[in-house]
């Protein structure tokens, strides 16, 4: 495949650190563990070999500083439980951070660009990116990602238990599973909960009763009273809570939303495009030989044999404050 016509995989990291931690969890070389920068390589060389040599690494905030206090996200304005129900083991947590910023950098090494700012997750910058190329693969396991899939334009990718295998979610998949539009899939995480995200379904709601309310005309983009009759009379009093958890659930898809837009600094290269930057190959060689990564060694040609066409050097880091009520103007179009 011709490398500028090879689709884009937009790599949710902080998914891929953790799950290939608890892959790896005891891989050590010299008393410092390395199971997360081991496993991530490998599912790069994987990813060269299976899908694409076109790649970008979407960070939560930025790559993690051990110790720092975890970043605030525009939803919590909204929903102050937001994630809330996920529980950090300190030890855990001190292992896989310890890994990022030398896995940052080698990534670095290996020509490829980093995408992050401070206040937006990854589901918030992969949604802006996924609009931005003809062909995207966006690699996480997780469900909120439904919602953007656009025919055979935009698929999630995910590992299948066979090693250095991937599978792909298509829109038609999805909309066969659960028998809504993708355009719907934030609506139907909204009403019938998402346990990742700790966003909760009302009382006497779930995922069957949330499929059932949008099937039968519910509606969470229109205003309340253009919702059916029996909906309002019996939601109407936590319509507004309602409202949080769409608007939580709902990805941003333009730097111009309205829950973003006015914190949104324009990066120099944003998104990010080809230049001439070359793969630092010693920092790459000398990174394996440091933690005895033999096996990648003896593949370390495959991670930079055919140049990658979204080589960008280091990556710019974009700071952003944020409003004190950032969906405000949002929620005025909804209500």
């Amino acid at each position: 495949m011709n490398k500028n016509t090879e689709p884009v995989v937009l790599v949710d990291v902080m998914n891929l650190v953790f799950r290939q931690h608890w892959a790896l969890p005891n891989l050590q070389h010299d008393g410092k563990h390395t199971g997360v920068q081991f496993g991530v390589l490998k599912t790069i060389h994987y990813l060269r070999e299976s899908i694409s040599s076109r790649m970008i690494f979407v960070w939560d905030h930025g790559v993690p500083v051990p110790g720092a206090a975890r970043p605030h996200n525009w939803r919590e304005a909204m929903l102050p439980a937001y994630k809330g129900n996920r529980k950090h083991d300190p030890d855990v947590h001190d292992i896989v951070f310890s890994q990022l910023k030398d896995l940052h950098d080698v990534i670095c090494a290996l020509g490829y660009s980093h995408a992050s700012m401070m206040g937006l997750e990854a589901d918030d910058l992969i949604g802006i990116l996924a609009q931005c190329y003809p062909n995207v693969f966006i690699f996480s396991t997780d469900k909120d990602f439904y919602q953007l899939l656009d025919g055979d334009r935009v698929q999630v990718l995910v590992p299948k238990k066979d090693k250095g295998m991937f599978r792909t979610i298509t829109q038609s998949d999805v909309e066969k599973e659960f028998e809504i539009p993708v355009a719907r899939f934030s609506e139907y995480l909204a009403l019938g909960g998402d346990g990742c995200d700790n966003i909760k379904p009302l009382k006497g709601m779930g995922p069957k009763t949330a499929i059932k309310l949008i099937q039968s005309g519910v509606d969470l983009r229109e205003k309340l009273d253009l919702q059916p009759a029996n909906f309002r009379e019996k939601y109407g009093h936590v319509w507004s809570s309602i409202l949080n958890s769409y608007t939580a659930a709902h990805i941003p898809i333009s730097h111009t939303d309205f829950r973003i837009w006015k914190n949104w600094i324009q990066p120099r290269a944003w998104p990010p495009s080809p230049d001439q930057s070359q793969v630092n190959i010693k920092t790459f060689e000398k990174f394996l030989a440091d933690r005895n990564m033999v096996s990648l060694l003896s593949i370390r040609r495959s991670f930079y044999e055919k140049q990658n066409p979204l080589q960008q050097g280091q990556p710019q880091q974009c700071q952003i404050s944020l409003r004190t009520d950032p969906v405000k103007s949002f929620r005025k179009m909804l209500i």
